[in-house]
């Protein structure tokens, strides 16, 4: 098994908190070429090893929608 330095998933700035910052981020990943997560394991939101757009909804769910965190990065 792999050591991940991710905090947090869905922290994709790796400042400490998911905010509205991440979700800008991670929509730039995902659609326009931006920056990769800080890790990588950041963006993998929901836990399934996949980083994609369901990633992204979960984010959403959990930013606005009162959604379950996301999962710890060791799980």
């Amino acid at each position: 098994s792999s050591i991940s330095l991710c905090a947090t998933r869905g922290d994709m700035d790796n400042m400490t908190g998911i905010t509205v910052n991440d979700l800008t981020w991670f929509t730039n990943y995902l659609f326009k070429g931006g920056a990769d997560p800080i890790p990588m394991d950041a963006g993998d939101i929901n836990g399934d090893s996949d980083i994609n757009v369901n990633d992204l909804t979960y984010l959403v769910s959990f930013l606005f929608q009162g959604g379950a965190q996301p999962p710890s990065c060791t799980q």
